[in-house]
């Protein structure tokens, strides 16, 4: 009992040998103890049956042959064969970031690549900033693709695409530094009485915008002032 190759959806093929009087008839290989997806009752031929399957998954499976017997020669099984599938190793990169540096609360696009010695990598790609902000490459195409990202904070990000894995590659991620600054603001003040008696109270209200392209809702406290005096503080 021999098999070839090891990786995933690579083609593994098993060969049984059958010694016996010109043996006939099938041999079903199993996995474990169940049957192979399409290598079940394969026919046999000058004494050996084969099978060729990509649809084991990364692991160490325990494989067995099966055969039949016919007229002339009794059924029989094999000794376990250990048979051990690997995954391609892949790299993850961030090829690029644009714009560079980006605004809070303003998309940027992020692309990615993912390679695999003599192979494409299929799959999908997390993107994430490290505070929250994230987007999915759900398909590469040709081990390539981008997803637009939104960073609600300022700061320098530390970028990260994470690739999934896919059967016959395995997992692996990429960084990449992202400047992302604060977006420009204007503030304006109103009163809801003016002009005001003395001894009256009288509300200022401030309204703080976000200049495109930024975007978001703007947090933090607003300082109310006359001339040098601050007649008090107030959170947005």
């Amino acid at each position: 009992f021999t098999t070839t190759n090891a990786w995933e959806t690579y083609g593994v093929t098993f060969t049984a040998t059958v010694t016996g009087s010109t043996p006939t008839g099938t041999v079903n290989f199993r996995d474990g103890g169940a049957s192979i997806a399409g290598c079940s009752a394969q026919p046999m031929s000058g004494g050996q049956a084969t099978c060729t399957v990509s649809t084991l998954p990364a692991g160490s499976h325990v494989v067995t042959a099966v055969y039949s017997g016919d007229a002339v020669n009794a059924s029989s099984t094999s000794a376990p064969l250990t048979q051990v599938v690997t995954s391609r190793s892949t790299t993850t990169t961030i090829t690029a970031i644009a714009p560079e540096p980006s605004v809070t609360g303003t998309p940027y696009t992020v692309s990615v690549s993912v390679a695999a010695a003599a192979a494409t990598p299929v799959g999908s790609v997390t993107v994430s900033d490290g505070t929250g902000g994230s987007c999915v490459v759900s398909a590469l195409a040709s081990g390539a693709g981008s997803c637009v990202l939104v960073s609600t904070s300022a700061g320098t990000k530390t970028i990260t695409a994470a690739y999934g894995g896919a059967l016959g590659f395995a997992a692996s991620s990429g960084t990449l530094s992202h400047v992302v600054n604060r977006a420009s603001t204007t503030t304006s003040v109103t009163s809801n009485l003016n002009p005001s008696e003395v001894g009256y109270a009288v509300t200022f209200t401030a309204t703080v915008g976000v200049v495109a392209p930024g975007g978001g809702v703007p947090g933090g406290t607003v300082t109310f002032a006359d001339g040098k005096d601050v007649l008090g503080t107030a959170a947005l």
